[in-house]
């Protein structure tokens, strides 16, 4: 006899009856009302807007759209180089810096194909991501033997779990219906271990581990723990399922791989990084677990207790539930916490040092806390003894449901919406036909502020916005995401934004990205004096024709030839060892070679005493070698030629034994044969009052000296004062 007076057989036919596949639609279609009721809000504005939630980067909800847009653009026209996003061109490869979130495609890309509209289609896979989730843990706690009430409300409270009240679209990233959905397809093979059960196990790890980075770690923890209670459960196959769930993930984590290759090769892949201490992790832990909800939280306890219930599905929810929610825990705890003064080691050190060690946000892991505690709280509804009867327990657990309604729905529409603009702006689809007109090609969109430099206008950012705006277009975009992992050029990239509209920093973006179009947002977007007069100086370029205005927006046309086609060509090759961003060989130059001329265009003969100093000068080789320069951050400088200023007292013999001050300034570019380069470069003066020669040399680090015949440093007799410098 079971709880209540349930015989087995009855208790059986009821577990099959609540779990047989006609009521999934049935159970869609009642979570689907229930959404639909505490989304109102959010479904008047799906075309335009989401809700802002509480994110702590604005930037983020825009870069989820276009990723998804991109990824459905690239599925029809060019899916072979999908990888090969449209931003900081030409770098290739530029997706895996950031995500793919290919599973969501499933949904996003029918609705982006057919409408155009990515805000829609993000809307739509955010809002659909709750009732799927609600279904997907239903049907799981249905097959661990719970009763469909005690489902039903263990599926709610799921759906309603942390990371996703109030809603964004950053749900997507962290799309919790694949724990319950991996969980089931192994519980469904342990009760018929046949190949076509571990197809499911492998089609269900496959679609978790394509739905981010972060989700792919959660869902193979998740099997892990669950296989493990599968495996021990009492019942002749175990050694059948063992072999097929292995042979099914073990599917699924190849795919993984494979597609992850061109994202491990990435430079950052092997970075070291340093993790925050271990106090950082443990406020996060906390402020992170309180987006539980206080009642989930007090019915997961009850679900505790259940452990020891009579009604076999209250104990396996149970047990499993609080095994996972002990584990998420300890791993929202970071590598280390310190106990009795030492640091002891916790899981989250396994995975910092292994290929997931981009995991870095350890309080993410409260998506897999939230996955345990709602199989807690099923469990609580489970062990209501059934002595109370039918009536009594559906009052319970819809007491529970409503309490959870009233104190998490209102929340999931958020404080306030956020307006995607770019999605309806109509400036972008008159550059889309003016590209078709004239000719497609790079596309710069000014002022580009990023997410870092954010202005009150502008929360978050102007080039992510451009990005928004290029799905209606799809021309390559020079600049990008700047909360991504950086091309290699972006710091050239970001010199010559910061030099515009002088005449040679256009010249290095045409010849870094082939600029053709260039679109100045309205006056009012440039917010400072000095910045709309630099948008005046832009309009008047030499090299640009004006070819439309609307609504104060200005498409202008570059029409310039490269001078340097080796720069783009590196740049589109991506990183190669040995060679510099822009293609030079980092090898020592022959002597022979290494010839400079070095002249001052503003140099003072007055200045003051240890003080920053703008030196203006004019750097020609007029040797046979191309000087390499430039490497991409965090790489070594071995072999870069820099400029090496020195300091003497003017009475005093030019030796290194004599040198007041010595530092190094570097070089804006590589400097082709017979190139000049002119730049200023900031260098600091000596602290001791007197009479100074100062000397600009150029040198290779660990190379040429380029002190030879044929090399002309800069020299020129300085007097510093310790007040201000006179006339």
């Amino acid at each position: 006899m079971l709880a209540g007076g349930e015989t087995g057989g009855a208790a059986s036919r009821r577990r099959i009856h609540d779990s047989h596949p006609g009521t999934v639609g049935q159970s869609f279609a009642s979570y689907a009302i229930v959404f639909c009721v505490l989304a109102l809000p959010w479904l008047r504005v799906a075309t335009h807007a989401a809700p802002s939630g509480y994110l702590p980067n604005p930037v983020d909800q825009r870069l989820v759209v276009w990723i998804l847009a991109w990824v459905a653009h690239a599925l029809v026209t060019d899916p072979l180089h999908i990888l090969d996003a449209n931003i900081n061109y030409p770098a290739p490869r530029q997706l895996a810096s950031i995500e793919h979130l290919a599973s969501t495609q499933v949904v996003f890309a029918p609705v982006f194909w057919l409408t155009g509209n990515a805000v829609l289609g993000a809307n739509v896979a955010t809002l659909l991501s709750y009732p799927i989730a609600a279904v997907a843990m239903e049907r799981l706690l249905l097959a661990l033997g719970c009763g469909r009430a005690a489902a039903w409300a263990g599926g709610l409270i799921f759906a309603l779990g942390p990371e996703r009240v109030p809603g964004n679209f950053m749900v997507l990233k962290y799309a919790n219906l694949y724990l319950p959905l991996v969980a089931l397809t192994l519980t469904r093979l342990r009760q018929r271990a046949t190949r076509r059960a571990a197809g499911a196990v492998t089609a269900a790890a496959v679609m978790a581990f394509l739905s981010s980075y972060y989700l792919a770690v959660m869902a193979v923890i998740t099997m892990g723990v669950w296989g493990v209670f599968e495996l021990l459960r009492p019942g002749p196959g175990r050694a059948r399922f063992a072999l097929l769930a292995t042979a099914a993930t073990g599917a699924a984590l190849v795919l993984l791989i494979v597609v992850s290759l061109p994202y491990l090769a990435r430079p950052e892949a092997s970075a070291e990084w340093t993790p925050p201490p271990p106090w950082a992790y443990l406020l996060q832990a906390v402020r992170h677990t309180k987006s539980i909800g206080y009642l989930p939280a007090v019915l997961a306890a009850l679900g505790g207790m259940a452990i020891g219930a009579r009604a076999e599905g209250a104990r396996r929810a149970a047990a499993r539930g609080l095994a996972l929610t002990l584990l998420g825990h300890v791993l929202m705890f970071g590598p280390a916490q310190p106990l009795q003064g030492r640091l002891v080691p916790l899981p989250f050190a396994v995975i910092a040092a292994s290929p997931a060690r981009f995991f870095r946000g350890a309080e993410r892991f409260v998506v897999l806390l939230g996955f345990g505690t709602a199989l807690l709280a099923a469990a609580a509804f489970e062990a209501v003894p059934r002595r109370f009867g039918r009536v009594a327990r559906s009052v319970v657990i819809a007491a529970a449901v409503a309490g959870v309604l009233i104190t998490r729905g209102p929340g999931l529409v958020g404080p306030s919406f956020e307006e995607f603009t770019p999605q309806s702006d109509p400036i972008y689809e008159a550059v889309r036909r003016a590209a078709a007109a004239e000719g497609p090609g790079p596309l710069l969109e000014l002022p580009a502020f990023s997410g870092i430099q954010a202005q009150p206008r502008f929360p978050h950012g102007t080039q992510v916005d451009a990005m928004l705006g290029s799905t209606r277009h799809w021309l390559p975009l020079v600049s990008g995401c700047f909360g991504c992992y950086p091309p290699p050029h972006q710091a050239l990239l970001m010199r010559a934004l910061a030099r515009l509209p002088a005449g040679d920093a256009v010249a290095e973006l045409v010849d870094m990205t082939h600029l053709r179009w260039l679109l100045l947002r309205p006056p009012a977007d440039w917010l400072r004096p000095e910045l709309l007069a630099q948008r005046e100086r832009l309009r008047r370029l030499d090299q640009a024709r004006l070819v439309l205005t609307l609504e104060g927006w200005e498409l202008l046309r570059i029409d310039s030839v490269p001078n340097h086609p080796e720069w783009f060509a590196a740049i589109a090759a991506g990183p190669v060892q040995g060679r510099t961003v822009l293609g030079a060989p980092l090898v020592p130059i022959p002597e022979q070679a290494a010839k400079a001329v070095v002249l001052g265009t503003n140099v003072p003969f007055l200045a003051r005493t240890a003080t920053p100093l703008a030196l203006g000068v004019q750097v020609t080789n007029v040797g046979t070698v191309t000087w390499p320069v430039t490497t991409p951050v965090g790489m070594p400088h071995a072999y870069t030629v820099v400029l090496l200023v020195r300091w003497w007292p003017a009475d005093a013999a030019h030796d290194d034994g004599a040198v007041a001050r010595a530092e190094q300034g570097g070089l804006r570019h590589e400097v082709s044969p017979a190139e000049t380069l002119r730049q200023t470069m900031w260098v600091t003066t000596p602290a001791e009052p007197g009479t100074y020669d100062l000397e600009v040399a150029v040198r290779q680090e660990g190379g040429a000296r380029f002190d030879g015949v044929g090399n002309l440093p800069l020299r020129a007799r300085i007097r510093l004062v310790a007040g201000a410098a006179g006339p």
